[in-house]
């Protein structure tokens, strides 16, 4: 074999390794990310016209009256207990003084949404100035429910009289009119036969057009028809089942034509009415959208109880433990309120974050005339976030509303060489209806509102009465943590102990012996490496706080003496874990839905951006996770203790891979079902925060959110969510020495009625040096006994026997003072303030909290 020959054979192989590689990439990755196949297209768009549409469609039982009017699709919802008149829309929204024409179309709709293109450009459509004023939906009605089906998108008015039809067609749906009728529809129609002569230049020009015409023959609509002659004919073929599934055929027998070009869509907004609660509901299998044009998000019912310059009260909104944010406030230049429910979905993609926005509850509230209402967000709140703002940004109202997520989306990076921006969507919508429950109340006191608000998640989640007199304290315990250190000269990282066993038992029982009994004990850090603790497919107790033998002694001393002991642990998330920890990021890791895996890193509190140059580490899909979180309850089994989960029932995201997509609506049940199991089993169970639906679940909440993020548009903070879940669910605060304002947090803790709690680490602070934990640098034990047992010994006698009570009202007697009523007639005054306060006999000193009991002196 000749040299040359060799070279051309090597440059053969070369090229084809080549192009098998690029043929592998072609089927496996880019025609799988842009291949739109399986995707919805334009033929799913349903034709809807409001031809056929009564005046008025009612709903009514014995407590409330819906009455819709089928021009506008507006309705009326009126409280028959109280005659107050609930409105969908402001009354003169087309009038108002300060809004925009595009503002004013938004004031009379019924839904807003907003649709992205493939480069990540997004545009809102209302449904008044795309669907209602065109007359492009219908309405279906029983006496159970009524659906109002709409076309939104930039389309005139359909009438479903079609520019083109075969006679053979024609002749099927003009069959059993009279003469008369069957020429005032042929009226607006001239006949093409290829079969005769007389046509055939005719028929010649507009074969391109009318492919039909080529075997047989078609009735072609004159131009200029007049829309009360199209109303007519179209009611004529109608008798005949005439309809907008027809209508779509013989429009796509044109050539090009299409009635439904660009961005066109199909929603519907169901209502119906249960006892006192009117209950809407967004099917999302009925959402039809084109493959260009996917929905990103849809707002139902967005001016619902709008509330005018001239109307005196608040909205309620889910920030912290509820906050107030008073009509007609003038803060018009502040932010408008916005919260995810149950924070940021981690299978979404973010490359900077600059306020973690989030919410325990799915609820928000409005008040008018002395009444209000409840927004109960049900199905589908995982996917919500809460909207609200005041009168004078955009138009005259004070406005609260839900946005729910319907497609999600990730930026896909082409190359490094292009700015081009190709956004990826999910392939198929969530299984759900999104659902929303409005209750009426004959109050608009908060503490109403928030009494009602118990009823119903005492119902919904199961809830019974505590019979735990006294308000948790809950102390957590850090372990170990991992930290470079030089071990034969050689730097490397490892686990050092910050509190071993023998030191948490010793920190136990001086709490204990101080009176402190009934203690929730966490302890942090206790296997698989430390705080950022390793996958638990094997469960490996660290050898430097004691081994397995150590944590038994110390579980076993913490509970005879009365307390509970939980060990914590997380399932969603792969840190320091690869293929020997048994953690694969090839099958184990979530997916975006650019079929990236989730891959996350801290955030710089001063840049907002992603630290890349710190430790990365992965979301898990939700199969791994379960089996995690089976593991560390059957690893906190074998030593008879609890189980503190760092992130069920607080933390909650999707896995977006496009052949295996789990909602965030499935991950939530899950976690449901992940703490139902672990406390059917018998453990305790503690979780952080509270989410909603994993009220029933648990034991006892700590790390709950008393104060929010701060917005400046709230003006007042409000125990709605604790008045609800007082003398049902046991929770505690952040612990005090790991906020800024350890007194703040105390007095904040005082009045809401919350438990309260610290963190010990037995090491001294100097161990944190030039580690990622200098979070716990005021944890020290010996640094802090002294204090924290002072304020822990005189919060639970001050407390005592509070817990299983309900909280019967809440009140700011000053802008610094307020007062917490039980219903034994207990009385917690909180002053924030740097005076004292003095009511009555009472004073109130300064910076603090005093407790007056039923009977003491006033």
């Amino acid at each position: 074999m000749t040299k040359t020959r060799r070279v051309w054979i090597r440059r053969l192989i070369a090229c084809a390794a080549a192009l098998a590689v690029i043929a592998a990439l072609l089927v496996f990755v880019f025609i799988p990310i842009y291949s739109r196949s399986d995707e919805q297209d334009l033929s799913q768009v349903v034709l809807r016209s409001n031809s056929e549409v009564e005046k008025k469609y009612v709903l009514e039982n014995d407590e409330l009256l819906f009455t819709l009017n089928g021009q506008t699709t507006q309705f009326t919802l009126e409280n028959k207990r109280t005659g107050h008149v609930w409105r969908s829309n402001p009354e003169n929204a087309a009038g108002d003084p300060i809004a925009l024409p595009a503002e004013k179309n938004k004031m009379q709709s019924t839904l807003l949404l907003t649709y992205a293109t493939s480069d990540g450009a997004t545009t809102m459509f209302d449904n008044y100035a795309y669907s209602i004023a065109n007359g492009v939906y219908d309405i279906e009605a029983t006496d159970e429910e009524i659906r109002v089906n709409y076309v939104v998108g930039k389309i005139s008015k359909i009438y479903f009289v079609p520019d083109a039809i075969t006679k053979a067609r024609m002749d099927q749906f003009t069959e059993g009119l009279s003469k008369r009728e069957v020429g005032t529809v042929l009226d607006m129609y001239q006949l093409f036969d290829p079969a005769n002569s007389k046509d055939a230049s005719k028929i010649a020009e507009l074969l391109e057009t009318y492919p039909d015409l080529e075997n047989e023959a078609i009735y072609v609509m004159r131009n200029n028809q007049k829309e009360n002659k199209k109303t007519k004919v179209e009611a004529l073929l109608a008798k005949n089942g005439y309809d907008g599934e027809e209508y779509a055929y013989d429009q796509s027998r044109i050539a090009g034509e299409s009635s439904l070009a660009g961005a066109v869509f199909n929603l519907t907004l169901v209502y119906r009415l249960e006892g006192g609660d009117l209950v809407l509901g967004i099917p999302y299998e009925d959402i039809r959208y084109t493959a260009s044009y996917p929905i990103i998000t849809v707002t139902p019912l967005p001016y619902f109880g709008a509330a005018g310059t001239e109307e005196d009260g608040y909205i309620m909104v889910p920030e912290g433990g509820g906050s107030l944010i008073r009509y007609n406030n003038g803060k018009n230049s502040q932010t408008a309120y916005y919260s995810n429910l149950y924070g940021w979905d981690y299978g979404a993609a973010r490359s900077v974050l600059i306020n973690e926005t989030r919410s325990d509850f799915p609820v928000y509230a409005m008040t008018a005339g002395g009444e209000a209402f409840l927004c109960l967000l049900e199905e589908g709140a995982s996917l919500a976030g809460v909207n609200a703002d005041v009168s004078g940004r955009n138009n005259s109202y004070n406005t609260a509303s839900a946005t729910y997520t319907v497609l999600h989306n990730d930026q896909y990076d082409v190359s490094a060489k292009t700015t081009q921006r190709i956004y990826v969507f999910e392939r198929e919508l969530p299984a759900i209806t999104a659902t929303q429950r409005y209750r009426f109340v004959d109050s608009s006191d908060y503490v109403e509102l928030a009494k009602v608000y118990g009823d119903y998640l005492t119902e919904a989640r199961g809830l019974t009465a505590l019979d735990r007199d006294d308000a948790p304290l809950v102390i957590s315990l850090v372990g170990a943590i991992e930290k470079s250190v030089k071990r034969g000269g050689i730097p490397m990282t490892a686990s050092v102990a910050l509190t071993d066993f023998s030191d948490a038992q010793a920190i136990v029982e001086a709490l204990n012996a101080a009176g402190l009994d009934g203690l929730d004990i966490r302890y942090e850090g206790w296997a698989n490496g430390g705080v950022a603790q390793r996958v638990f497919s094997r469960v490996g107790v660290d050898g430097e706080l004691g081994g397995r033998k150590g944590l038994e002694r110390f579980v076993e001393a913490a509970q005879g003496a009365g307390n509970t002991v939980y060990l914590d642990g997380m399932s969603m998330f792969a840190y320091r874990s690869g293929i020997l920890q048994g953690f694969n990021y090839f099958s184990d890791a979530a997916k975006h839905t650019t079929r990236d895996r989730v891959k996350l890193f801290p955030y710089s509190p001063i840049f907002f951006t992603e630290e890349k140059w710190r430790d990365s580490f992965y979301l898990a899909k939700p199969a791994y996770i379960e089996r995690m979180a089976r593991n560390f309850v059957s690893a906190a089994a074998d030593v008879n203790a609890g189980v503190s989960y760092r992130d069920m029932g607080y933390l909650l995201s999707g896995d977006y891979d496009p052949r295996d997509i789990t909602t965030r609506e499935e991950s939530l049940a899950q976690q449901r079902r992940i703490l139902l199991d672990a406390a059917d089993g018998g453990r305790a169970v503690m979780i952080r925060s509270g989410n909603d639906y994993a009220l029933g679940c648990a034991d006892v909440i700590s790390d709950m959110d008393l104060f929010g993020n701060g917005y400046s548009i709230v003006d007042e903070d409000v125990p709605f969510y604790q008045i609800a879940l007082h003398g049902r669910v046991n929770y505690a605060s952040e612990s005090l020495n790991m906020t800024g304002d350890w007194e703040t947090a105390l007095l904040r803790s005082a009045e809401y009625g919350s438990g309260i709690a610290f963190t010990f680490m037995a090491a001294p602070a100097d161990e944190l040096v030039d580690t990622h934990y200098t979070q716990y640098t005021g944890a020290s034990w010996d640094a802090v006994k002294d204090e924290a047992v002072a304020i822990l010994v005189k919060y639970r006698e001050d407390m005592r026997g509070l817990n299983s009570l309900r909280i019967e009202n809440h009140a700011y007697l000053t802008g610094d003072v307020t007062c917490t009523t039980y219903e034994d007639g207990t009385l917690v005054y909180v002053n924030f303030g740097h005076k004292d306060y003095r009511t009555g006999r009472t004073t109130v000193p300064a910076r603090s909290y005093l407790v007056v009991r039923k009977g003491d002196a006033k």
